[in-house]
Parts: structure tokens; sequence; C-alpha cells
């Protein structure tokens, strides 16, 4: 199931065996070179302090309007997996982390991503220009469009935004003018 980064906001996460509210979802856990979730940071409350934990991917049972794992086993303090420690150490956020062109060309900032809950890869980043401006929209970057993503910027590759810019004007054009005027976009591709 494909879900949004933005709909994870304060969601809580329930236990499957117990039905009780073991934590409040923070962020998602990113590994920059696989472009993948490999987990969630949550925060559990307690009487008298917060205490920052993870759950790995697979844990995870269900995303729907709750985050369900098992069991209370399924939440873990960042010191007993080393592996998950070190990218909590290295971790950084995907919103609004600046898009740019391979040539260098600004295009704006992430606002939103989609990632498949099973198996953790990102499909879609959402980017909106920094300045909202005149007839500026959202952009959706399908992955593949991706040339790199790191820690400080992602990276498309060249053209793809002229593509993009160019089909949402067509698109207006017929929202604009539409099929009582016989007028429509058709899209070709070459095999």
């Amino acid at each position: 199931m494909l879900k949004l980064h933005s709909n994870l906001e304060d969601m809580k996460v329930i236990s499957f065996q117990s039905e009780k509210a073991l934590a409040v979802f923070e962020d998602l856990i990113v590994r920059a070179s696989s472009a993948q979730v490999i987990g969630m940071l949550v925060t559990q409350k307690s009487f008298l302090k917060s205490t920052r934990k993870l759950i790995v991917l697979p844990d995870i049972l269900e995303i729907s309007n709750a985050i369900y794992v098992q069991n209370d086993d399924a939440i873990l303090s960042t010191d007993e997996i080393v592996r998950l420690r070190e990218l909590e150490k290295e971790r950084f956020s995907l919103i609004n982390l600046p898009v740019e062109s391979r040539s260098g060309e600004k295009i704006g900032q992430i606002t939103d991503y989609v990632f498949d809950t099973l198996t953790g890869q990102i499909m879609k980043f959402h980017s909106s220009p920094r300045l909202l401006g005149f007839n500026q929209t959202e952009r959706i970057i399908a992955t593949e469009q991706v040339y790199e993503l790191t820690k400080d910027k992602l990276i498309v590759q060249d053209g793809q935004e002229k593509i993009q810019s160019k089909l949402e004007s067509l698109l207006t054009i017929q929202n604009e003018f539409g099929s009582e005027r016989g007028f429509s976009v058709k899209l070709q591709t070459k095999p």
C-alpha cells in the first residue's frame, strides 16, 4: 500500500495484541542511497518523560488510521540495533530538501513523498517552488526521474522539469478550453 509521509503526522502506534496505544509517530528513517524507508522514529511518553524509540519497517503490520505493530516488543531502543542507531545518527529529513536538475537549475524543495509500506521504497516526491508565485504548482517527481538523492539535495535528470512544465501548460489549456471546443491533449511515448 502506498502512503504519503504527511498522512503519518502524529499517528498513534497501536499494539495489535493488546489494542493499546504504545507511541506516537515522529518521522521516517530513510536510507538516501536507495531512496528507501527502513523504519520510523516514534515517541513513547511516560508519566514524566518522553523517549525516542525505533520501529523497523518489517515489524509494522499495517498503516491505516493508525500504525499497527504486533506488540510492544516491536518498539526498540536506539541502542538495540546497531545499524539503525547509525542511521538514526545520520538521519535527515526529506521535507524541505532542495530539488534541482542535474545541470544545477533550482526547481524547489520536497514538500511530501509517497512510499510503499511493504518495501519501504519511495515511489514519488512532491516538490514545490521555494517561493510560490503566479502559475507555479506542486510537481510530482517519480523515482525514475531521480539522478541522485543525498542528505543535501534531490537531483533530477535534466529536462524532466521542462517536460513537466509543458505538460502542466497543456493540461491548463485543455481545462480552460475543454472538449467544448474540441481541444484535447494526447500524449505519445516513443517505444
